[in-house]
């Protein structure tokens, strides 16, 4: 697959591996289900897929440069230096000393979930060099990463990527959108300056003089860390989709410098505390977080990134934003476009379930509450996971919402029933399986129409989102 012209992300799984092994070779690598090696490969079976270790390292830049283009030096070297990694974590199959195919997948993190975390990780960089595809090298490199993933405490596996088919085949589904908006540079800064002034004017002569100091936009320095920190967890919380950044992961973040520039917000130019900040990349906003105490620093800010853009020679300027943002609405404001697609550069996110109950346990808090909030919170909901697909065991488990316990069994429960595939909790879960265009696909998966309203009650759609920060490539 040919390097697309826009920047790359590190979590993109390119896939250049034309692996035609029959889907039903795919293990589940969870612990939860018996798995039956038999079914899994053919008598005879040799394993080629094993951990890389450090001196892989040189071998496995020089097949991703030949089958990609990439990564650049810098990026392949930020790799390395990621908070929690480890060559381990990189998976190769050799033909003799050469590499001839590789996959990474990131250190393990924890994913929001409202007022929950998930842990996490993400499938990357998975490639067969061109004499040695065909030969099902990518299958066996994915089980590999994905039971090892689940041996270092993942429950999720993600993945982005234009090889839909290839990895639907294998157990994984598409969940999530991609969320931006783009303005014209020009009608941005024109409807922040007619807002603002319309603010100004409103306030009351006589208590002008109160009024604060104005905001100032600058460039981020080290001493603002304590600041970030705080600001990171604005960022998370309560959100959908977020990987929770410690400050060593965040001074990583800013050493790799996939990016042009970190701009902060502030109440006149020497006060310390940060109202937000935006991650400038060329014309696009990686990431944007306002204080929700003041969120009127949001317009200052876009409009200083947005001159910057100019200055550039870039009129179109890209904010990335979760779906429920609320900075949308200054796009909006500017006769902008906000879009929510599945697809993005022929690329969507997909997630492998790798621990079912574990995630339904993990997630408990989060979908007890809204049985609560709704008053239904005596019935029990059944979810008939159909694995058969992968050669494993299906099973049952059975959430209570009065308890938030999960169990396996019991057969009693009928009405409130699901029969739906294994691969399919991960969307239901994470609120991508319940909106209005998934309404029939969840009626057809109840044994009762009691069933697809308890599910929809305890898996709501939910504004799904995977921040880019952490996508981007060093250059």
């Amino acid at each position: 697959m040919r390097m697309a012209a826009q920047k790359r992300t590190h979590a993109d799984v390119r896939l250049a591996t034309r692996d035609t092994k029959p889907a039903q070779v795919i293990s589940s690598p969870t612990l939860r289900f018996p798995v039956d090696e038999n079914a899994l490969f053919p008598a005879g079976f040799l394993p080629r897929a094993g951990a890389a270790r450090s001196g892989d390292l040189i071998g496995i830049h020089g097949l991703l440069k030949t089958v990609f283009r990439g990564p650049s030096a810098a990026e392949f070297q930020a790799q390395q230096e990621t908070p929690g990694s480890d060559p381990a974590q990189r998976f190769v199959a050799r033909d003799r000393h050469e590499i001839i195919a590789h996959v990474r997948v990131s250190p393990v993190g924890q994913m929001q979930y409202g007022d929950v975390s998930i842990p996490s990780a993400w499938l990357m960089d998975l490639a067969t060099a061109t004499g040695h595809r065909g030969q099902g090298l990518a299958t066996e490199l994915i089980v590999a990463a994905e039971r090892d993933s689940l041996r270092r405490g993942a429950t999720l596996l993600f993945a982005r990527s234009a090889e839909i088919d290839f990895l639907t085949r294998r157990g994984w589904r598409v969940c999530g959108r991609h969320s931006f908006s783009t303005v014209d540079a020009c009608r941005l800064i024109a409807t922040i300056a007619e807002q603002t002034t319309d603010t100004v004017s409103a306030v009351s002569l006589l208590k002008r003089d109160a009024a604060p100091k104005p905001w100032h936009v600058r460039p981020f320095r080290l001493l603002d860390m304590p600041e970030l920190m705080r600001l990171e967890a604005i960022r998370t919380g309560g959100k959908y989709g977020a990987i929770s950044r410690d400050q060593e992961y965040w001074e990583w973040l800013l050493g790799r410098r996939a990016f042009d520039q970190m701009y902060v917000v502030a109440r006149g130019a020497s006060s310390s505390q940060l109202a937000g900040y935006a991650v400038a990349c060329g014309s696009r906003v990686a990431e944007l977080v306002i204080d929700p105490a003041q969120t009127t620093a949001a317009g200052p800010l876009l409009s200083h990134v947005a001159r910057e853009a100019l200055e550039a020679g870039t009129t179109a300027l890209r904010i990335d934003a979760a779906p429920d943002d609320p900075h949308h609405a200054w796009c909006a404001a500017a006769k902008g476009r906000t879009m929510h697609e599945v697809l993005s550069g022929g690329e969507a996110y997909l997630v492998k379930v790798l621990d079912p109950r574990a995630l339904l346990q993990q997630t408990a808090p989060v979908w007890q509450a809204r049985a609560f909030e709704a008053g239904d919170k005596t019935g029990l909901l059944a979810l008939e996971l159909d694995a058969s697909h992968d050669g494993v065991a299906s099973t049952t488990l059975v959430l209570d919402p009065a308890t938030g316990e999960v169990t396996e069994g019991p057969e009693r429960v009928r009405k409130t029933r699901l029969q739906l595939p294994l691969a399919q909790l991960g969307p239901l879960v994470l609120g991508q399986a319940t909106g209005e265009s998934n309404e029939r696909a969840l009626s057809l998966a109840a044994v009762h129409a009691k069933g697809a309203a308890l599910a929809a009650t305890l898996f709501p759609p939910l504004p799904l989102y995977y921040p880019s920060l952490d996508h981007l490539t060093a250059r």
